[in-house]
């Protein structure tokens, strides 16, 4: 985690934000950013990180997340893939049937109920 402090940013180990984004005005086109009880401007909070070559999470600009990828994690399924960007997971299951098409619109597909 990074901590804006008044000399700049430091560095502080991977760790949430716990950010909570609320309306800055009535029309929603401005956001502020609220760390515990303060409030940080998203564009400069940004910039900041970007003039110190670092993220929000702590990693470096060029430095990737961990991630995996597990393809046919899902026995039941006709294709499959579990994904796992650092700490966002996605599951993904397909479940495929040949049929013929309806005889009124053999150029069109079929799905099932």
């Amino acid at each position: 985690m990074i901590i804006r402090v008044s000399q700049g940013i430091v560095r502080q180990p991977y760790g949430p934000l716990n950010f909570v984004a609320h309306a800055h005005c009535a029309s929603m086109q401005q956001y502020q950013l609220t760390y515990k009880g303060k409030t940080v401007e998203p564009l400069e909070y940004y910039r900041r990180f970007l003039k110190e070559a670092c993220r929000p999470d702590g990693r470096e600009l060029t430095e990737f997340r961990t991630t995996t990828i597990n393809v046919g994690s899902i026995t039941t399924a006709d294709g499959s893939a579990l994904v796992k960007l650092g700490n966002c997971t996605v599951l993904c299951g397909v479940k495929a049937e040949l049929a013929a098409p309806p005889a009124d619109s053999p150029d069109k597909g079929y799905v099932g109920k």
